[in-house]
């Protein structure tokens, strides 16, 4: 679970990806039906999502499965 996770109902997932042992981003995505959905990928050093941005992403999301 995420940090972003208390701003939603939905639940986010993450995954830390990177080159090697250097694991320096992390993939926020969820699964909803049977399906993975990346919302970002995010630099670990970066703050958190703010609500606004949590929102955008969500928005982005709603409208791709539409």
């Amino acid at each position: 679970m995420v940090l972003e996770n208390s701003k939603r109902s939905l639940e986010l997932r993450q995954q830390p990806v990177g080159v090697g042992t250097r694991k320096t981003y992390r993939a926020i995505y969820t699964i909803q039906d049977n399906t993975v959905y990346v919302l970002t990928v995010r630099r670990s050093s970066q703050d958190t999502l703010s609500a606004a941005e949590l929102d955008d992403v969500l928005a982005e999301l709603k409208q791709f499965r539409e």
